[in-house]
């Protein structure tokens, strides 16, 4: 599966509920891109996404992932609070 078809994928299948516990881990817990791929397993609402376990730490999920949650809660992924 190509990156571009892995992310149209992913997108479809995140949750507000996982946009807030992504953007706690990069906000709030200050964590790294890839400290949000590798933490975000640890919460519940990632169980929409649980079959991509196998990413864990993987720096590029948890850009892509900070950058859909952030345009999806309405902010600036490129701006402060997440980069």
């Amino acid at each position: 599966m190509s990156w571009l078809t892995f992310r149209e994928e992913l997108s479809k299948k995140v949750t507000p509920a996982l946009c807030a516990d992504v953007r706690h881990l990069r906000v709030e817990k200050d964590e790294s891109w890839r400290g949000v791929s590798r933490d975000i397993f640890n919460y519940p609402s990632s169980a929409v996404i649980a079959d991509h376990t196998d990413m864990s730490g993987d720096q590029p999920l948890g850009m892509f992932l900070c950058e859909l949650c952030a345009e999806m809660l309405g902010e600036n992924p490129n701006a402060e609070p997440w980069n």
